[in-house]
């Protein structure tokens, strides 16, 4: 228990803390707690997305690490505090990297569907026909890289055209397909 709240104090706080300094901070006083632990938050910055805004917008908190070592009297130094700090902070890149990576795959597919989307859709799409009472032509363009509307036309037995027009709920390849 005592390891997820320092766990927890070091996020909240967003700073690195140590077992003594959690225990003190609860009683109010110094103890012969042994310092053993250290837990520090794995932080990321993250920029605002307005453009007149400082590069970093605010820091979050994406994990956090927690050192345990066996009992000792003494305080654990500041260099092994910084050597633990450092590898934090090497950690919160990794993770936010992969993170990065993942959402940027994501985006990939995401648009790699739409291509794929947009050219089933204008392979089905045909040219209305030929009729000698009118001049047929026909356009459609969605409102984002695809969609699902639809036209067809087709000449009936006693020469009238026939035109139908559908709109396909959704968007992607299932709604191409399905138009």
């Amino acid at each position: 228990q005592q390891e997820l709240d320092l766990l927890k104090q070091a996020v909240k706080g967003h700073r690195t803390i140590t077992s003594q300094a959690m225990h003190e901070t609860l009683i109010g006083a110094a103890t012969t707690v042994r310092p053993d632990m250290v837990a520090t938050p794995l932080m990321v910055a993250r920029r605002a997305l307005a453009d007149d805004s400082s590069f970093i917008g605010r820091l979050d908190a994406v994990g956090a690490l927690l050192v345990s070592r066996p009992a000792s009297t003494q305080v654990v130094p500041r260099e092994e505090i910084a050597i633990f700090e450092s590898l934090a902070a090497d950690a919160a890149m990794a993770i936010d990297s992969a993170r990065l990576y993942k959402e940027a795959r994501a985006k990939a597919k995401y648009e790699h569907e739409m291509t794929l989307a947009k050219d089933i859709q204008a392979a089905l799409l045909q040219a209305p026909p030929e009729v000698s009472f009118a001049t047929t032509f026909a356009q459609t363009e969605s409102a984002a890289s695809v969609g699902g509307d639809l036209y067809q036309g087709v000449t009936r037995p006693d020469g009238s055209l026939a035109l139908a027009l559908g709109d396909v709920s959704g968007k992607g390849v299932g709604a191409s397909l399905i138009m």
